[in-house]
């Protein structure tokens, strides 16, 4: 797996301070050809958040299709990031590992905190809070963003181009994202240059061809 690649911590050491600073909800990642739903993940702990995670199933293990035997669940992502990996369209796949292999796989040593056998995160294994395998089949997910929050359904398809839903998560916020650092709060948007982000009132928008957009793609008069 990548989490063994060497480069991995020090990305990884680049990103989270950011990712706090801008208060990233969910965090859509690809490449894994594997299906994760991790955290959400506090920034500084480096664990999942207390009290964040909410109506998750349980279900059989499977080796390959689910190792952690957890279904669906609501992600409250007011203190933390979750991260979201929605398995492979094509024919390459990979499969997860077990919670023994993940335990020792991990180090403390720091002589060896950037090699190609250790990915330096304790109790990674915990870190997946719903679905963790290998669908077994080209899948692809569908998001539904609303006032409410972000609702993910995930389905595998067949030959024919059916459609089987296979995990469905919700990533929700109960407070306010506050605005991040760098962006100019306006009144007017006459200044604005095209494809400038900038915040009024608040709320961060994004200017395009003389028109105002807000997080959600809708123009805003």
């Amino acid at each position: 797996g990548h989490h063994l690649d060497a480069e991995t911590p020090l990305l990884r050491e680049m990103m989270l301070p950011i990712l706090k600073e801008c208060q990233i909800d969910l965090a859509i990642q690809g490449h894994d050809h594997c299906y994760e739903v991790i955290g959400p993940v506090n920034p500084d702990t480096r664990k999942v958040v207390e009290g964040a995670v909410d109506s998750v199933k349980t279900t059989t293990v499977d080796g390959e299709k689910n190792v952690t035997g957890k279904l669906g669940g609501e992600f409250k992502t007011d203190d933390g990031t979750l991260y979201f990996i929605g398995a492979t369209c094509g024919r390459k796949r990979y499969y997860p590992h077990n919670s023994t292999k993940l335990t020792n796989e991990y180090t403390t040593d720091p002589s060896v905190l950037f090699d190609d056998e250790h990915h330096n995160v304790e109790g990674l294994f915990d870190l997946f809070t719903s679905m963790f395998g290998q669908p077994g089949a080209p899948s692809y997910s569908r998001f539904n963003v609303t006032s409410e929050g972000i609702e993910v359904k995930s389905y595998t398809t067949d030959a024919a181009g059916n459609s089987t839903l296979y995990n469905t998560i919700k990533v929700k916020r109960t407070t306010p994202h506050t605005a991040p650092q760098g962006f100019e709060n306006v009144s007017s948007e006459t200044n604005v240059r095209n494809g400038e982000k900038f915040i009024r009132d608040g709320r961060i928008y994004i200017r395009i061809d003389g028109k105002t957009y807000d997080v959600l793609g809708q123009e805003v008069k």
